[in-house]
């Protein structure tokens, strides 16, 4: 019999299950022991916000109650016991001197479920033309991580405040909107906000709180790796060179196992320090790639192959 995970022939397989991950598998006796000894660490430590892929046998729908697309990459941002889901669309606009991609997350909801938040939960970034091929791809994954940081770190931090936050927005139309507390308002709204304000001093500051500006005096730190680290990192490739969910075309196979290589190389050194924890992230990361297709289907199972080795050496 051979371990699902890292690929050893033994005489015996165990079946682990995560219910928190949704994860399951046909695994060897070490790489058992290892991610269940990781994972009970886990669910021991203070909860937190963790982003994850969204189970693609369920259906889910908009805040319009139309059906998302089976084609729409989603993921799910959970704290403690609440889960909110997303949508990932991707646009293009042809402007003067090239294309720009635009990106938005939307929350959307199992429609098993009647789940509604009060956040404000939709994020977009444009990404302009770069130098070459490699520093567009660069700015494309990087666009989707950042879009999935910013969005756990409001689910994270959101409580009740005495200040307000007034935001512009832009929809699929290009049609400019006020977002006010979370809410959407006309500009004739802002009289009955800023009416009874009236004799009173009002401090603005434009800036984006969750992406404060270093001061001289800051001292920057070594990263800290954590067990969905390489889950998610591995998830924005995915997505990133993707034609449909899943799906990754030879025109982008190249790209793919560049940024993968890179991944790979980041996570043996994981590895080596923190075996337990990387067993985890490694079961993570294979079940993302177990559903993943291609036109070059040998390129499939030699990207699996590259993450066996290294649990190979657990």
């Amino acid at each position: 019999m051979k371990c699902e995970l890292c690929g050893r022939e033994v005489d015996a397989t165990k079946k682990i299950h995560l219910d928190d991950y949704a994860l399951e598998a046909q695994v060897c006796a070490s790489c058992f022991d290892r991610i269940n000894g990781a994972y009970l660490k886990e669910v021991k430590a203070p909860a937190k916000v963790t982003i994850e892929k969204a189970r693609n046998e369920l259906q889910y729908v908009d805040e319009k109650g139309q059906t998302l697309p089976d084609f729409v990459p989603k993921f799910v941002i959970k704290k403690g016991e609440e889960s909110h889901f997303f949508g990932l669309m991707q646009f293009t606009r042809d402007i003067a001197g090239g294309k720009r991609y635009y990106y938005r997350a939307l929350e959307i909801y199992p429609t098993s479920t009647d789940h509604l938040t009060h956040y404000e939960t939709s994020y977009a970034f444009n990404i302009f033309d770069a130098d070459t091929k490699e520093d567009q791809d660069q700015a494309r994954l990087q666009a989707y991580q950042t879009l999935k940081e910013k969005m756990a770190q409001l689910i994270a931090n959101n409580a009740d405040d005495e200040s307000g936050v007034v935001r512009l927005s832009v929809d699929d139309q290009d049609h400019t909107k006020i977002v006010m507390n979370g809410e959407e308002k006309k500009l004739s709204d802002m009289e009955d906000v800023l009416n009874p304000l009236e004799g009173f001093t009002i401090s603005y500051q434009i800036h984006d709180s969750y992406d404060p500006a270093p001061l001289a005096h800051t001292v920057y730190f070594p990263e800290v790796i954590e067990e969905d680290t390489f889950y998610n990192e591995l998830f924005d490739i995915i997505i990133t060179f993707s034609s449909l969910e899943n799906f990754i075309p030879l025109d982008n196979v190249q790209k793919f196992a560049l940024f993968y290589r890179k991944l790979l190389k980041k996570f043996k050194y994981f590895a080596a320090i923190k075996p337990d924890e990387a067993a985890l992230s490694g079961f993570m990361m294979f079940d993302l790639l177990k559903p993943l297709e291609s036109d070059d289907q040998y390129f499939i199972e030699v990207v699996k192959k590259q993450l066996q080795d290294i649990m190979k050496t657990l």
